[in-house]
């Protein structure tokens, strides 16, 4: 059954506070906060609340996300959303389970506010931060000791305003956020995650992916399931304690793993940004596999 787990998770809770009759006016509480963290107004006890899980999401999914919000490697600045849309975009995706959460927050501890919750779960972070790697450290590095002293200290001040201003506008949203949310926990609560939608989706997708993407996970999967065989093999005999095979082993591991990690680069450039069509008729693209892949 697609609600197994969430009639499961339901009856523990239901169990648990049975088992705590003292806390049966915490609908939700799974446990005191360590450290005799007390709530501001009353002074009782805080109490962290079961939550709902976070809604699993697909490289796909994720990538999507990132250039929704403009902090995709692969989006050009020319294509960056403003700041104001950005904002909006991060709060519509953050609202469905910071809602929950404060609904179960404040199903376990009546009477609490919002600094309680805060003090809890901790200040809103900056969803547009991108994610600095190495090269794009160095080419920022680069960037700045390019720029004259008083220019490097403009951008240092706009950047420091702009992230100012995304941290405010989120504390109010947080805010805006609580005032809405009506004490409920979360077992008695709509499900964040559909499993029938989400099926109906994966079916979608199989039966409208590319057949080069579709050739791109086979390939993956043959690929790991080579390595394993190959690697399970060499443990019953004790061959994978002899040096030529060990070398072998560890050779075919970083082979396929460097393999699989081009795949799923090449699999997600597809769906997110399919290549140009060499024949100029209108049909799909047909290589999802890069070069280098290949080699």
């Amino acid at each position: 059954q697609g609600d197994g787990s969430n009639d499961i998770e339901r009856m523990l809770m239901l169990q648990a506070a049975v088992m705590n009759p003292g806390q049966n006016n915490r609908v939700g509480a799974r446990c005191p906060v360590p450290d005799g963290m007390p709530l501001i107004e009353s002074g009782d006890q805080l109490y962290a609340p079961y939550l709902q899980r976070t809604m699993p999401m697909s490289d796909v999914e994720i990538e999507k996300q990132k250039k929704f919000l403009g902090v995709s490697k692969t989006i050009k600045e020319e294509e960056r959303p403003s700041i104001r849309s950005r904002i909006a975009i991060a709060q519509r995706l953050q609202k469905p389970k910071l809602l929950s959460d404060m609904s179960s927050f404040k199903a376990a501890n009546h009477g609490a506010v919002f600094e309680d919750f805060v003090r809890w779960y901790g200040n809103p972070e900056n969803p547009l931060h991108e994610e600095i790697s190495g090269e794009t450290a160095r080419a920022a590095f680069e960037h700045r000791t390019s720029l004259s002293s008083s220019h490097a200290k403009t951008l240092a001040l706009e950047e420091a305003s702009e992230a100012i201003a995304i941290l405010m506008s989120l504390r109010a949203f947080w805010e805006d956020t609580w005032e809405e949310a009506e004490p409920c926990p979360a077992f008695d609560q709509e499900p964040l995650f559909d499993p029938y939608s989400r099926a109906e989706m994966v079916l979608h997708a199989f039966e409208t992916i590319h057949p080069a993407i579709l050739m791109n996970q086979v390939l993956a999967v043959k690929l790991s399931n080579a390595k394993f065989v190959l690697e399970s093999a060499a443990v019953p005999g004790g061959a994978g304690r002899i040096d030529s095979v060990a070398r072998g082993l560890l050779a075919l591991r970083e082979a396929v793993d460097a393999a699989l990690e081009s795949l799923a680069e090449d699999a997600l450039d597809g769906w997110m940004a399919p290549k140009t069509s060499t024949v100029d008729d209108g049909s799909d693209p047909l290589v999802y596999v890069s070069t280098s892949t290949v080699g």
